[in-house]
């Protein structure tokens, strides 16, 4: 079953691909039976979003003298990679079930801040240290690439994501 689903839809994207991440979002199966179909309204009596809930509902009610639906997407592959990020200003993340990258994120481009000891639980899988992030410590200038690379360069971030590495998991 589906529990969460967390989607990041850019301003940019065009109507269409973001009414099409809402659908995919809205038809992932979260109870056995359910289906992800995209479905119209064929007769004055219904509109479009009815026969996209009503067809697609666990038990579905979708007379085909009022909606046409498209056939269901077929599945998604098993992802070889299941990755995420660990907050250091919180208690961490332990990760998603299977997950083989595990990425500290602090949210800082400054080296000394973005490779300070990490406080959260263990990293799963490989384990990566990130550098920036979406306020005023995370933007990248050339002033702050040229430390991220110096201390790339010292062998800092190599020295870090090793120490990542020794914790257990």
């Amino acid at each position: 079953k589906l529990q969460f689903l967390y989607l990041i839809v850019s301003e940019r994207c065009s109507r269409m691909a973001r009414f099409a991440l809402l659908l995919l979002a809205a038809c992932l199966p979260s109870a056995a039976g359910a289906t992800c179909r995209l479905c119209k309204g064929i007769s004055a009596v219904v509109t479009d979003d009815w026969c996209e809930q009503n067809c697609n509902a666990e038990v579905p009610q979708c007379p085909s003298t009022l909606c046409k639906c498209q056939a269901p997407p077929p599945t998604p592959p098993v992802p070889k990679v299941i990755g995420y990020y660990s907050p250091v200003w919180d208690k961490g993340s332990k990760g998603p079930a299977g997950a083989n990258v595990g990425v500290c994120f602090s949210g800082w481009v400054d080296p000394d801040q973005a490779l300070a000891p990490y406080p959260g639980p263990p990293l799963q899988g490989d384990k990566y240290v990130s550098f920036g992030g979406g306020n005023h410590n995370g933007r990248f200038t050339d002033a702050r690439l040229k430390n991220v690379t110096a201390a790339i360069a010292a062998g800092a971030v190599w020295q870090r994501q090793h120490a990542l590495r020794r914790r257990r998991t």
